[in-house]
């Protein structure tokens, strides 16, 4: 698949509680940042019994975010500095 850089903008996914870096996604440049932030917090609510039986965030909060156009990069590996 390829993908036109420019038309997306790289976001880093940080955790709330701790606000490590999760992960990074690349989300369309239709969409805004405040407009998918806005759409993670709703999902976050939503889904915020199965977070705290379950944790896994990320999992649940995606499954309600089916209207943006995103490309989880899905990254495992990671260097420090």
């Amino acid at each position: 698949m390829k993908i036109d850089l420019e038309n997306y903008t790289i976001v880093e996914l940080r955790d709330s509680y701790n606000d490590y870096t999760l992960g990074t996604i690349l989300l369309n440049k239709k969409h805004t940042i405040k407009d998918f932030q806005d759409a993670i917090y709703k999902a976050k609510e939503k889904n915020h019994e199965k977070i705290m039986m379950y944790g896994n965030d990320w999992e649940y909060i995606s499954e309600d975010l089916k209207d943006f156009d995103y490309i989880d990069m899905d990254a495992t590996d990671y260097v420090e500095y």
